[in-house]
């Protein structure tokens, strides 16, 4: 191979170049064991889904969904339905205890007394 003088401008180039492919990386062919699967499946980021937001989904549903698709468990769940996530291998990430509404809840003092009775 030909020793060639490598200047300061080929090296900046080749350098940008490298940087502007390498988020592209991920794209490229692996070998068969090096991805244990797609992101969602491996759970590295907590996503859950809030039931309130999907309220005309059945619980179960969307339980089957939010596992498929790699979330972690089920916002503001009743204590009633905090088995329905454990089912599908979720959790329930944030449950309801009778603190009341947004309107007459906790998040106002004058409510407080009421609600610890």
């Amino acid at each position: 191979m030909p020793s060639e003088h490598l200047s300061r401008r080929t090296a900046l180039k080749a350098g940008l170049a490298a940087a502007g492919l390498a988020p592209l990386a991920h794209a490229l062919p692996q070998q068969a064991n090096s991805n244990p699967g797609p992101a969602a499946t491996r759970k590295r980021v907590r996503q859950s889904a809030c039931q309130w937001c999907y309220k005309d989904i059945p619980l179960d549903q969307l339980c089957v969904f939010a596992a498929e698709n790699g979330m972690f468990g089920i916002d503001l769940l009743d204590p009633a339905d905090y088995e329905v996530p454990r089912r599908h291998g979720l959790i329930c990430t944030m449950g309801r205890a009778g603190g009341g509404t947004i309107t007459d809840g906790l998040n106002r003092i004058e409510n407080h007394a009421a609600i610890e009775q």
